[in-house]
């Protein structure tokens, strides 16, 4: 019998991975309902996957925008018309944004949270009555939930604020489903960006808040974001540790995810936050970021005086 999930935010990136490496599961037959903005993008970038055409028969496309309640209401209903009831949600929606606290906007911070935050709870409370007994929950959420990100913090907070939902949630429904995040660090997409219909980095995360870009310094900061991310771990790392995930009978409640030495900073400045705060700001930000941040709080009082 297959097996049914839906994928909210899977066209593209860890979603995107994460159905090739179900469609290529030799232990299960999966049906997937992948629900995105750009059904045309989604079409694309499915053809390019290293699937069996056969098995891409199984996946179905359904316009839906994590932020519109009645799209996310009808897409649900679409499923549930077709008579399948879920055995995985995994939530993969999400968008980066970066800016520093001082010149992002209210409304800004809040179409952050509205596709990181709200989004994943629109579609819990909808998808609920569809989920088997037993069914996996699984939320994308990041490392960046866990440390502070130099302009990053409207980013950091959504996913901070999704890490503590996750965790409540497996605990709430822990006689009913399986609830588990996967909580990755720096992660290489499967379709390459730089064109169209896959902006890079620069167009897709950052253009909102090009003022904080344009002196040299900070431009350096944009680059490393990107080169970090293009030379993140494998999509398929995700993937590996979603297919443990659904062969647990008790999953942890969060699994990290990305390169080693990522992963271990984390837990290092983790442990480091126990005793100086001060600390782990100088390990995550190091010297570059620290004298970034430094020179803008100077301008600023100059400016204030």
């Amino acid at each position: 019998m297959k097996k049914v999930a839906f994928f909210p935010g899977g066209s593209s990136g860890i979603g995107l991975g994460c159905l090739e490496k179900l469609l290529n599961n030799k232990e299960d037959d999966w049906i997937i309902f992948v629900a995105c903005r750009d059904t045309d993008r989604a079409d694309v970038n499915l053809v390019s996957l290293n699937v069996d055409y056969e098995k891409l028969k199984n996946v179905f496309v359904i316009r839906m925008d994590v932020t519109n309640p009645s799209q996310v209401t009808k897409a649900i209903e679409e499923i549930k018309n077709k008579g399948f009831e879920l055995d995985l949600l995994l939530y993969s929606a999400g968008r980066g944004f970066a800016g520093s606290v001082e010149k992002t906007s209210i409304e800004e911070l809040t179409e952050q949270f509205d596709v990181n935050f709200f989004g994943f709870h629109r579609v819990i409370r909808e998808v609920m009555p569809l989920l088997k007994k037993g069914a996996c929950i699984v939320p994308i959420i990041s490392l960046a939930a866990l440390v502070p990100l130099l302009f990053q913090f409207a980013y950091c907070a959504s996913k901070a604020a999704l890490f503590m939902y996750t965790w409540i949630l497996r605990m709430e429904l822990k006689n009913r489903f399986r609830v588990s995040g996967i909580v990755p660090g720096d992660i290489k997409g499967k379709i390459k960006r730089g064109n169209k219909k896959n902006p890079s980095f620069t167009d897709a995360r950052l253009k909102a808040k090009k003022e904080d870009w344009e002196n040299e310094e900070s431009s350096k900061i944009l680059k490393k974001i990107e080169e970090d991310e293009d030379n993140g771990a494998a999509c398929e790392k995700v993937a590996d540790v979603l297919l443990k995930i659904l062969h647990s009978k008790n999953p942890r409640p969060f699994y990290m995810v990305g390169k080693p030495l990522q992963v271990f900073l984390v837990w290092l400045s983790k442990l480091i936050s126990l005793f100086s705060y001060g600390l782990v700001e100088r390990l995550v930000a190091g010297k570059h970021w620290a004298s970034i941040a430094k020179k803008s709080i100077t301008e600023t009082k100059k400016s204030a005086a």
